[in-house]
Protein backbone atom coordinates (compact mmCIF):
# COMPACT_ATOMS: atom_id res chain seq x y z
CA UNK A 1 0.00 0.00 0.00
CA UNK A 2 2.79 1.94 0.90
CA UNK A 3 5.54 4.04 -1.32
CA UNK A 4 8.14 2.22 -3.35
CA UNK A 5 10.48 5.07 -3.22
CA UNK A 6 11.49 8.04 -1.03
CA UNK A 7 8.07 10.13 -0.07
CA UNK A 8 9.85 13.65 -0.39
CA UNK A 9 6.23 15.56 0.35
CA UNK A 10 3.43 15.62 2.37
CA UNK A 11 0.12 17.70 2.93
CA UNK A 12 -3.10 17.51 5.43
CA UNK A 13 -6.07 18.59 3.82
CA UNK A 14 -8.09 21.68 5.57
CA UNK A 15 -10.16 19.58 7.91
CA UNK A 16 -7.48 17.29 8.35
CA UNK A 17 -9.30 14.02 7.42
CA UNK A 18 -6.70 13.19 4.53
CA UNK A 19 -2.70 13.44 4.23
CA UNK A 20 -1.28 13.22 1.00
CA UNK A 21 2.15 12.24 -0.16
CA UNK A 22 4.07 12.27 -2.77
CA UNK A 23 6.95 9.89 -3.94
CA UNK A 24 10.03 9.52 -6.12
CA UNK A 25 8.37 6.38 -6.94
CA UNK A 26 6.57 8.81 -9.08
CA UNK A 27 2.68 8.18 -7.46
CA UNK A 28 0.66 10.12 -5.18
CA UNK A 29 -1.55 8.67 -2.19
CA UNK A 30 -4.04 10.23 -0.54
CA UNK A 31 -4.39 8.62 3.31
CA UNK A 32 -7.37 8.66 5.59
CA UNK A 33 -5.23 10.07 8.92
CA UNK A 34 -7.87 8.39 11.12
CA UNK A 35 -7.36 4.84 10.15
CA UNK A 36 -4.00 4.87 8.13
CA UNK A 37 -5.90 3.39 4.81
CA UNK A 38 -4.91 4.27 1.83
CA UNK A 39 -8.30 6.02 0.03
CA UNK A 40 -6.65 6.33 -3.02
CA UNK A 41 -3.19 6.17 -5.17
CA UNK A 42 -3.36 8.63 -8.12
CA UNK A 43 -1.07 7.51 -11.02
CA UNK A 44 0.47 10.04 -14.18
CA UNK A 45 3.31 11.42 -13.62
CA UNK A 46 6.38 10.29 -15.51
CA UNK A 47 8.95 11.26 -12.97
CA UNK A 48 9.57 12.30 -9.36
CA UNK A 49 6.58 13.98 -7.30
CA UNK A 50 7.91 16.47 -5.29
CA UNK A 51 5.34 19.00 -4.02
CA UNK A 52 1.32 18.56 -3.17
CA UNK A 53 -0.88 20.86 -2.20
CA UNK A 54 -4.52 20.84 -0.78
CA UNK A 55 -6.92 23.68 -2.80
CA UNK A 56 -8.60 25.91 0.13
CA UNK A 57 -11.93 23.64 0.25
CA UNK A 58 -9.93 19.71 0.38
CA UNK A 59 -12.01 18.62 -2.52
CA UNK A 60 -8.79 18.68 -5.21
CA UNK A 61 -5.02 18.13 -4.84
CA UNK A 62 -2.56 19.64 -6.16
CA UNK A 63 0.88 17.80 -7.77
CA UNK A 64 3.99 18.61 -9.12
CA UNK A 65 6.55 16.52 -10.59
CA UNK A 66 10.21 16.53 -12.57
CA UNK A 67 8.48 15.54 -15.69
CA UNK A 68 7.45 19.73 -15.78
CA UNK A 69 3.76 18.94 -15.29
CA UNK A 70 1.05 19.93 -12.28
CA UNK A 71 -1.82 17.57 -12.47
CA UNK A 72 -5.12 18.71 -10.34
CA UNK A 73 -7.10 15.56 -8.69
CA UNK A 74 -10.37 15.23 -7.44
CA UNK A 75 -9.85 14.29 -4.21
CA UNK A 76 -13.13 11.97 -3.51
CA UNK A 77 -13.01 10.10 -7.03
CA UNK A 78 -8.97 9.98 -8.04
CA UNK A 79 -9.53 11.45 -10.98
CA UNK A 80 -7.53 13.69 -12.87
CA UNK A 81 -9.57 17.40 -13.48
CA UNK A 82 -6.55 19.28 -15.19
CA UNK A 83 -2.94 18.83 -16.33
CA UNK A 84 -1.18 21.82 -16.32
CA UNK A 85 1.82 22.17 -19.06
CA UNK A 86 3.84 25.14 -19.80
CA UNK A 87 6.94 24.63 -17.50
CA UNK A 88 10.01 23.96 -19.31
CA UNK A 89 11.99 22.41 -15.99
CA UNK A 90 10.83 20.59 -12.92
CA UNK A 91 8.47 22.40 -10.76
CA UNK A 92 9.98 23.13 -6.98
CA UNK A 93 6.81 24.15 -5.73
CA UNK A 94 3.10 25.09 -5.76
CA UNK A 95 0.82 26.67 -3.68
CA UNK A 96 -3.32 27.39 -3.92
CA UNK A 97 -4.41 30.84 -1.99
CA UNK A 98 -6.33 30.80 1.49
CA UNK A 99 -9.21 31.37 -1.07
CA UNK A 100 -10.37 31.52 -4.58
CA UNK A 101 -9.54 29.07 -7.53
CA UNK A 102 -5.79 29.85 -8.88
CA UNK A 103 -2.94 27.76 -7.89
CA UNK A 104 1.13 29.36 -8.14
CA UNK A 105 3.78 27.16 -9.40
CA UNK A 106 7.18 27.93 -9.19
CA UNK A 107 10.18 26.03 -11.36
CA UNK A 108 13.46 25.59 -11.92
CA UNK A 109 12.50 27.45 -15.66
CA UNK A 110 13.26 30.61 -13.93
CA UNK A 111 9.22 31.88 -14.13
CA UNK A 112 6.08 31.27 -12.17
CA UNK A 113 2.74 30.48 -13.28
CA UNK A 114 -0.80 31.29 -12.17
CA UNK A 115 -3.30 29.09 -13.10
CA UNK A 116 -6.83 28.64 -12.91
CA UNK A 117 -7.72 25.66 -11.17
CA UNK A 118 -11.72 25.21 -12.77
CA UNK A 119 -10.45 25.51 -17.00
CA UNK A 120 -6.39 24.43 -16.95
CA UNK A 121 -5.59 28.08 -18.34
CA UNK A 122 -2.76 29.86 -17.25
CA UNK A 123 -3.66 33.40 -16.20
CA UNK A 124 -0.01 34.77 -15.75
CA UNK A 125 3.70 33.75 -16.27
CA UNK A 126 5.46 35.67 -14.08
CA UNK A 127 9.04 36.35 -15.24
CA UNK A 128 11.74 38.26 -13.63
CA UNK A 129 14.37 36.36 -11.53
CA UNK A 130 17.09 35.33 -13.11
CA UNK A 131 17.97 32.19 -11.63
CA UNK A 132 15.90 28.60 -10.36
CA UNK A 133 12.71 29.24 -8.37
CA UNK A 134 12.47 27.81 -5.08
CA UNK A 135 9.19 28.66 -3.63
CA UNK A 136 6.25 30.56 -3.50
CA UNK A 137 3.36 31.76 -1.26
CA UNK A 138 0.76 33.89 -1.72
CA UNK A 139 -0.34 36.27 1.33
CA UNK A 140 -3.12 35.85 3.24
CA UNK A 141 -5.82 38.09 1.21
CA UNK A 142 -4.38 36.96 -2.13
CA UNK A 143 -3.47 39.80 -3.79
CA UNK A 144 0.42 39.38 -3.55
CA UNK A 145 2.99 36.78 -4.13
CA UNK A 146 6.30 35.89 -2.99
CA UNK A 147 8.84 33.80 -4.67
CA UNK A 148 12.42 33.01 -4.12
CA UNK A 149 15.06 32.11 -5.96
CA UNK A 150 18.59 30.81 -6.24
CA UNK A 151 19.20 34.30 -7.41
CA UNK A 152 19.36 35.05 -3.74
CA UNK A 153 16.28 37.44 -4.09
CA UNK A 154 12.78 37.62 -3.31
CA UNK A 155 10.36 39.35 -5.97
CA UNK A 156 6.68 40.03 -4.56
CA UNK A 157 4.52 39.86 -7.33
CA UNK A 158 0.63 41.48 -7.92
CA UNK A 159 -1.46 38.61 -8.25
CA UNK A 160 -3.71 40.69 -10.48
CA UNK A 161 -1.63 42.26 -13.07
CA UNK A 162 1.73 40.16 -12.52
CA UNK A 163 4.04 43.04 -11.83
CA UNK A 164 6.99 43.00 -9.87
CA UNK A 165 6.47 44.83 -6.51
CA UNK A 166 9.56 44.41 -4.91
CA UNK A 167 12.82 42.87 -4.80
CA UNK A 168 14.28 42.43 -2.19
CA UNK A 169 17.76 41.94 -1.81
CA UNK A 170 19.90 41.08 1.43
CA UNK A 171 20.72 37.24 0.98
CA UNK A 172 24.32 36.15 -0.01
CA UNK A 173 23.10 32.34 -0.92
CA UNK A 174 20.24 30.56 -2.58
CA UNK A 175 16.86 31.88 -0.65
CA UNK A 176 14.98 28.37 0.15
CA UNK A 177 11.50 29.36 1.32
CA UNK A 178 9.59 32.23 2.47
CA UNK A 179 6.17 32.84 4.75
CA UNK A 180 3.91 35.48 5.03
CA UNK A 181 3.58 36.51 8.79
CA UNK A 182 -0.90 35.78 9.98
CA UNK A 183 -1.41 39.95 9.22
CA UNK A 184 -0.10 40.28 5.99
CA UNK A 185 2.43 42.86 7.45
CA UNK A 186 5.82 41.08 7.72
CA UNK A 187 7.50 38.59 5.68
CA UNK A 188 9.98 36.06 6.31
CA UNK A 189 12.65 34.22 4.06
CA UNK A 190 15.60 32.01 4.73
CA UNK A 191 18.62 31.09 3.19
CA UNK A 192 21.75 28.93 2.29
CA UNK A 193 23.37 32.14 3.97
CA UNK A 194 22.39 30.62 7.41
CA UNK A 195 20.16 33.95 8.29
CA UNK A 196 16.29 33.86 8.22
CA UNK A 197 15.66 37.50 7.22
CA UNK A 198 12.63 39.71 8.16
CA UNK A 199 10.80 42.14 5.62
CA UNK A 200 7.71 44.97 5.65
CA UNK A 201 5.72 43.06 3.40
CA UNK A 202 4.32 46.52 1.86
CA UNK A 203 7.75 49.01 1.68
CA UNK A 204 10.12 46.08 1.16
CA UNK A 205 12.14 47.51 3.83
CA UNK A 206 14.63 44.87 5.75
CA UNK A 207 13.33 44.85 9.31
CA UNK A 208 15.63 42.04 10.75
CA UNK A 209 18.33 39.26 9.91
CA UNK A 210 18.25 36.59 12.66
CA UNK A 211 21.19 34.57 12.58
CA UNK A 212 21.87 31.25 15.23
CA UNK A 213 21.82 28.64 13.14
CA UNK A 214 25.08 26.94 11.50
CA UNK A 215 24.53 26.02 7.97
CA UNK A 216 21.62 26.57 5.54
CA UNK A 217 18.42 27.05 6.46
CA UNK A 218 15.72 25.35 4.46
CA UNK A 219 12.21 26.51 5.75
CA UNK A 220 10.37 29.22 8.06
CA UNK A 221 6.78 29.04 9.59
CA UNK A 222 4.91 31.44 11.51
CA UNK A 223 2.13 30.22 14.59
CA UNK A 224 -1.03 31.41 13.50
CA UNK A 225 -1.28 34.26 16.21
CA UNK A 226 2.17 35.80 14.12
CA UNK A 227 4.44 35.99 17.63
CA UNK A 228 6.43 32.74 17.03
CA UNK A 229 9.03 32.91 13.80
CA UNK A 230 10.30 28.93 13.20
CA UNK A 231 13.33 27.83 11.42
CA UNK A 232 14.08 24.64 9.67
CA UNK A 233 17.70 23.77 9.03
CA UNK A 234 19.98 21.79 7.48
CA UNK A 235 22.36 22.06 11.28
CA UNK A 236 19.69 19.48 11.99
CA UNK A 237 18.00 21.99 14.39
CA UNK A 238 14.92 23.94 14.36
CA UNK A 239 14.96 27.19 15.83
CA UNK A 240 11.86 29.72 17.64
CA UNK A 241 12.42 32.82 17.24
CA UNK A 242 10.66 36.12 18.79
CA UNK A 243 8.70 37.62 15.77
CA UNK A 244 8.75 40.89 17.74
CA UNK A 245 11.99 41.25 18.90
CA UNK A 246 14.02 38.78 16.88
CA UNK A 247 15.20 36.48 20.24
CA UNK A 248 15.90 33.17 19.98
CA UNK A 249 13.43 31.66 22.17
CA UNK A 250 14.41 27.95 22.20
CA UNK A 251 16.31 25.30 19.83
CA UNK A 252 14.77 22.16 19.12
CA UNK A 253 17.22 19.45 18.86
CA UNK A 254 16.54 15.75 18.22
CA UNK A 255 17.02 15.30 14.31
CA UNK A 256 20.08 13.91 13.38
CA UNK A 257 19.90 14.90 10.21
CA UNK A 258 18.80 18.09 7.81
CA UNK A 259 15.40 19.30 8.91
CA UNK A 260 13.81 20.44 5.59
CA UNK A 261 10.16 21.41 6.18
CA UNK A 262 7.89 22.80 9.43
CA UNK A 263 4.50 23.63 9.98
CA UNK A 264 2.53 24.55 13.19
CA UNK A 265 -0.64 23.74 13.87
CA UNK A 266 -3.40 25.78 13.00
CA UNK A 267 -3.59 26.22 17.05
CA UNK A 268 0.23 27.43 17.06
CA UNK A 269 0.30 25.09 20.40
CA UNK A 270 2.27 22.44 17.98
CA UNK A 271 5.24 22.39 15.76
CA UNK A 272 5.89 19.57 13.03
CA UNK A 273 9.13 19.52 11.71
CA UNK A 274 9.89 16.60 9.16
CA UNK A 275 14.04 15.71 8.20
CA UNK A 276 15.82 14.01 6.27
CA UNK A 277 16.58 11.16 8.84
CA UNK A 278 13.30 9.95 8.06
CA UNK A 279 11.50 11.43 11.32
CA UNK A 280 8.62 13.10 12.05
CA UNK A 281 9.08 15.37 15.56
CA UNK A 282 6.14 16.67 17.61
CA UNK A 283 7.46 20.09 19.20
CA UNK A 284 5.51 22.28 22.29
CA UNK A 285 5.42 25.75 20.06
CA UNK A 286 5.88 27.44 23.35
CA UNK A 287 8.30 26.01 25.30
CA UNK A 288 10.49 23.99 23.01
CA UNK A 289 10.22 20.80 24.28
CA UNK A 290 10.07 17.55 22.41
CA UNK A 291 6.47 15.86 22.35
CA UNK A 292 6.80 12.93 20.14
CA UNK A 293 8.93 11.65 17.77
CA UNK A 294 7.05 9.36 14.88
CA UNK A 295 8.65 7.22 12.73
CA UNK A 296 6.74 7.11 9.99
CA UNK A 297 6.27 4.40 7.34
CA UNK A 298 8.20 6.83 4.81
CA UNK A 299 12.40 6.33 4.20
CA UNK A 300 12.55 9.73 3.48
CA UNK A 301 10.40 12.68 4.13
CA UNK A 302 11.23 15.81 2.82
CA UNK A 303 8.15 17.91 3.73
CA UNK A 304 5.68 18.45 6.61
CA UNK A 305 2.43 19.43 6.94
CA UNK A 306 0.10 19.36 10.07
CA UNK A 307 -4.17 18.83 10.68
CA UNK A 308 -5.91 22.24 11.01
CA UNK A 309 -7.47 21.75 13.33
CA UNK A 310 -4.72 21.45 15.59
CA UNK A 311 -6.12 18.26 17.50
CA UNK A 312 -4.15 14.83 16.37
Amino acid sequence: EGHSDFVNAIALSPEGSMLASASYDQLVKIWDTDSGAVLQTLEGHTDFVNAVAFSPDGSMLASASYDQMVKIWDTDSGAVLQTLKGHTSFISAIAFPLEGTTLASASYDRVIKLWATDSGAVLRTLKGHSAFVTAVAFSPDGKMLASTSYDQTVKLWDTDSGAILQTLEGHVSFVSAVAFSPDGKMLASVSGDKTTRLWDAESGTAWATLESHSDSVNDVAYSSDGKTLASASKDTTVRLWDAESGAVMAILEGHTDSVNKITFSSDGNTLVSVSKDGTVRLWDAHSGMAMAALEEPFDFLHAAAFLQDGKR
